[in-house]
């Protein structure tokens, strides 16, 4: 029998919103693209969308993500900042609710995401 690699227990991981917002941002100033490119690019309609991104109200969908990434000739764990529970601050317990709600919104987009992050490790 193969032994596991992972305990079997949950893994408490959390995207932390305000900073993957913050990296967004910081992408997109440094790319020297317009906002009006980037909606272009990623499809988005509303402007108030990029903004929530960047405020870390709400994160762009998985595959405007991988559009992102590829944007900016970056791996998605370049992309977003993933705590785990252990190195979170208290402050962070406030954002588990909104994230919860999140994954049960995203109808399992939160699984592919880690699908990604461990195949890119």
């Amino acid at each position: 029998m193969q032994k596991r690699k992972f305990p079997v227990e949950r893994m408490d991981l959390r995207i932390n919103m305000e900073k993957t917002g913050a990296r967004i941002r910081q992408l997109v100033m440094d790319s020297g693209y317009t906002m009006q490119e980037i909606m272009q690019i990623t499809g988005v309609t509303a402007v108030q969308t990029i903004y929530k991104w960047y405020y870390g109200k709400s994160i762009p969908a998985l595959e405007t993500q991988l559009v992102l990434c590829r944007l900016f000739q970056i791996q998605i764990t370049d992309l977003l900042v993933i705590e785990d529970s252990s190195t979170c601050n208290q402050d962070m317990d406030v954002r588990q609710d909104s994230l919860w709600e999140y994954r049960s919104a995203s109808s399992g987009h939160l699984a592919r995401y880690l699908s990604l992050l461990s195949d890119a490790a």
